[in-house]
C-alpha cells in the first residue's frame, strides 16, 4: 500500500496527464504550429463539452482530428486503453469530427515522444482504400496501434502545404 490518499493519487495522475499533453503538444507543433491546449482557458476552447486535449489538428486532406492524450507512468492495462479510446471517440463526436480521433499514450521507458503509442480506429486508416467499401461492419471497433511518428507521417501536411495554408 502506497500510503497516499485518493486525493494525492488523483493529483499525481492529473500532473502526469498534463505533462504528457505538454510533451505531445510540443512534439506536434513541428507539423501544426498553432496546436495548443483545448482545456478551459486554452486558446482554442470553443465548446462547453470536452473536445479533446490539444488542437487544432487538420490533416493533409483538410479533415479535423480530435487528439486525446494519456500519460500513465506504467504500462496501461487493456481496460485502460478501451476506456480511453471510448473517451476519445466521445470527444470526437462532441467536436463534430466525424470519428477522426487519435489517442496518444505515453510509452513508459522512452523519452522519445515520437515512439509513444498512437491508437486510431482501423476503419479510419483504411477509409480511402478501394477495398474498404462496405467493410465498416467487418472492421467494427478494431484499433491500430502505431507510433506517434508513424501517425504523423500518415496525416500531417507536408511543409509546402503548411506554408501555403
Amino acid at each position: 500500500m502506497s500510503g497516499r490518499t485518493p486525493a494525492q493519487i488523483g493529483k499525481a495522475n492529473r500532473r502526469n496527464g498534463r505533462e504528457a499533453e505538454r510533451y505531445a503538444r510540443d512534439y506536434l507543433r513541428a507539423w501544426w504550429p498553432d496546436i495548443d491546449y483545448l482545456h478551459p482557458g486554452g486558446v482554442y476552447r470553443a465548446h462547453e463539452t470536452d473536445c479533446g486535449d490539444i488542437g487544432p489538428c487538420v490533416d493533409r486532406d483538410g479533415d479535423h482530428w480530435t487528439i486525446e492524450v494519456k500519460g500513465p507512468r506504467s504500462t496501461p492495462l487493456a481496460g485502460d486503453i478501451d476506456r480511453w479510446t471510448a473517451e476519445a471517440a466521445t470527444e470526437a463526436d462532441n467536436a463534430g469530427q466525424g470519428g477522426l480521433w487519435v489517442l496518444i499514450v505515453r510509452r513508459p521507458g522512452t523519452k522519445d515522444v515520437g515512439r509513444w503509442h498512437a491508437y486510431v480506429p482501423v476503419a479510419v486508416l483504411t477509409r480511402d482504400m478501394a477495398y474498404h467499401a462496405g467493410m465498416d461492419a467487418a472492421l467494427g471497433d478494431d484499433l491500430a496501434c502505431l507510433t506517434l511518428r508513424t501517425w504523423v507521417s500518415l496525416v500531417a501536411p507536408d511543409a509546402t502545404e503548411r506554408e501555403a495554408g
